[in-house]
Parts: structure tokens; sequence; C-alpha cells
């Protein structure tokens, strides 16, 4: 059987609420790397019968990103005698503009990219035709759904007080784990699905729908235990063999190394022992442990906070931290 489309039916009917308004709507849909983000939205946008234009921003300048909204246009077959060629940033964004007002849902993948210095200035521009989208906002029936998976960056983008972005979108999506049913459905698909297994596979790939199709794809899902490792992480062509390294280098750019080292030495300790270890190692870093903290627990879920038996919940003190 051919891989399918498993779970992910609460966002699919959040992005069907959004598109059935008629209206201007800027979406920001955020998740760590291999979560589904791309095959979310590539599944739920052709079936709603409405004008796509997806284009992914490429870790480039300007040049790099202006020649893939131009294979773009060619690509969904937008009338360019209408909607011409961008050759700048700033007629890049009014193009996106120009395509929300012909009722085109734009989707920008990658969007993380924009906070680099040299595409700084785009969203700049961007705040400008998003704000006057948003003056006429009844009368667009486009919108715009920008994608990324770099938190640090994303929030840069679109939550930070000094950002252009900032405060400007209509609605967030947030992907997390796939759960349990869904993954129920996908083993009954391509494997057994046994309590045994599926403890297994989550143990090593948790909810992670990306991970799963690696291992379908060099026929592992379904074999025995050590043969499955194999095929996944140790052989030359694993795809999963230097995941762990090119995931955390690309998402957490080592701000969090500090505190997921002392963690995952000292499982079960208390935050008030992890801040003294950061205050003698980092003394630059203390005050933001709290939102690296909230970060590894609710983002990315590499720690989980546990309170003392009848503690109270801001006793934070005594909170117990393991990985």
């Amino acid at each position: 059987m051919s891989w399918g489309f498993y779970g992910r039916q609460a966002e699919l009917r959040q992005l069907a609420d959004v598109l059935a308004r008629g209206r201007w709507f800027f979406v920001k849909l955020t998740g760590r790397r291999r979560i589904g983000k791309t095959t979310l939205i590539q599944r739920a946008l052709p079936a709603t019968g409405r004008k796509v234009f997806y284009v992914q921003v490429p870790d480039s300048g300007p040049a790099g990103v202006l020649s893939a909204v131009t294979d773009a246009l060619e690509i969904f077959q937008v009338d360019t005698a209408q909607i011409p060629r961008p050759t700048s940033l700033r007629e890049l964004a009014h193009t996106i503009g120009q395509l929300a007002r012909a009722g085109y849902v734009v989707a920008l993948d990658e969007f993380q990219y924009c906070n680099r210095e040299r595409l700084r200035e785009f969203c700049s521009h961007l705040q400008q035709e998003v704000d006057e989208l948003t003056a006429v906002a009844s009368a667009v029936t486009g919108g715009l759904i920008v994608l990324g998976s770099i938190h640090t960056e994303m929030t840069a983008l679109l939550e930070d007080r000094s950002a252009p972005l900032y405060n400007r979108t209509t609605d967030e999506i947030q992907l997390g784990h796939l759960d349990v049913e869904s993954l129920v459905t996908l083993l009954a698909a391509h494997a057994e699905p046994t309590p045994d297994r599926l403890l297994f596979l989550w143990n090593i790939f948790e909810g992670v729908p990306k991970f799963y199709r690696d291992c379908y794809e060099q026929g592992g899902l379904a074999a025995g235990r050590r043969d499955l490792l194999e095929r996944a992480f140790f052989l030359s062509s694993s795809p999963l063999r230097t995941e762990a390294d090119n995931w955390f280098l690309k998402e957490l750019h080592g701000r969090y190394d500090v505190v997921l080292k002392y963690v995952a030495r000292h499982s079960g300790c208390l935050h008030g022992d992890l801040i003294q270890h950061v205050r003698q190692v980092s003394p630059e870093t203390p005050e933001q442990v709290g939102g690296y903290l909230k970060v590894l627990m609710e983002r990315y879920q590499l720690i989980v906070r546990r309170q003392p038996i009848f503690a109270q919940a801001e006793l934070e003190g005594r909170t117990i931290l393991s990985d």
C-alpha cells in the first residue's frame, strides 16, 4: 500500500474555516522540522478549489528568492500581464498583495529565512502591503500563509515588538506530533499495529510523521527491531543518520545547550539546581533560563516538568526537570 495522509483533521478544519470566511487572512503555521507543515498545506489547499500560489523561500540573497518566485509564477500559471514578475524585494511584497487581491492563497514556505540580514527589508515592504490589505479585509478574498520551522527566527519576524510584522497575523496554527490514534492508523496500513511496535516506534520517532515515512521508504517500518534501526540510522544511506545533528544545528542554534546538557546529565534535577549551574557556566544566560525552558517543554517537548506531589504550580524552586 502506498503512503497516505494521516491525522491532522483538526488542523485541516481550522484551515478550511479560515478560507471559508471569504476575507483577507494572514496565517502563521509553525512547528518543528519534519512535522508535516508543507504536507498539510499541499493537502489542504488544492481541496478548497481556491487559486494557490506556493513558493519555498530559499536560504539565499534577493536574487535567489526572486528567481524562485519567477519559477512559481510559471508553475502556477499566474497571468504575468496582470501580475508582473517582481525584480526587487519591494516589488515582491507588492506582488503578494496583488495575488491576494486576485483571490490567491499565497503560501510562503521556509519563511524564517526572511529574518536573514540580506532579506530583512522584505518584511518592511510586506508590512505595508499587509496593512493595506487589512484595511480593506472584507473586499479581499485571498490571503497569506507563512510556514516556518525555526522557532527563534519566526518569533523574531512575527512576535518581537520591534518587528515590522508584529501583531499582523490573523490566525496561528501550531503543528505538533501526530496523536496515537493517527499512528495506529498509519501502522495498520503498513505494519502490525501492536502495542509493542507502537511503543517502540514512539520511543525513537515520537509523533514526527516524516520519520515514519523515511523508515517506510527504507522498508523498515514492518521489520524487526534490529533491522529497522539499521535501515533507519546506521547504514551510509540511512535517512535519519544525521538528523539529530542537523536538527539541533538548524533549529536550536546552540542557544539551549547549557540547559539541555545539564538536564540530560542530571535527569530529575531541580529548577534551582539548574539555575545555579547556569550562573556558574554562563553568567549572561540566567535571566533567559525561564524562556528557554518554556520553549524546550512546550515547543519541542524535549524536557518534562514534574511538580512534587501536592505542590502548587508557582513553587518553581522545587520543580523537577527530566529529559
